[in-house]
């Protein structure tokens, strides 16, 4: 895979993320408060940090 396929996949899928950041606490998680949101946001945005981690030091 090349460099500008990667680059634009892990671009593809910053966005993703971006969407899920937004979407889903507004249709799944309407009625969450407080912790719940919280937890949602924490363990995506934690997730995203390790994947981007693991990308860049295999970049």
């Amino acid at each position: 895979m090349g460099k500008a396929r990667k680059t634009l996949t892990y671009l593809i899928a910053g966005l993703a993320i971006i969407a899920l950041h937004y979407a889903l606490p507004y249709t799944a998680l309407s009625g969450g408060r407080g912790f719940e949101l919280y937890a949602f946001w924490a363990v995506l945005a934690s997730a995203w940090l390790a994947a981007t981690l693991a990308y860049l030091r295999r970049w």
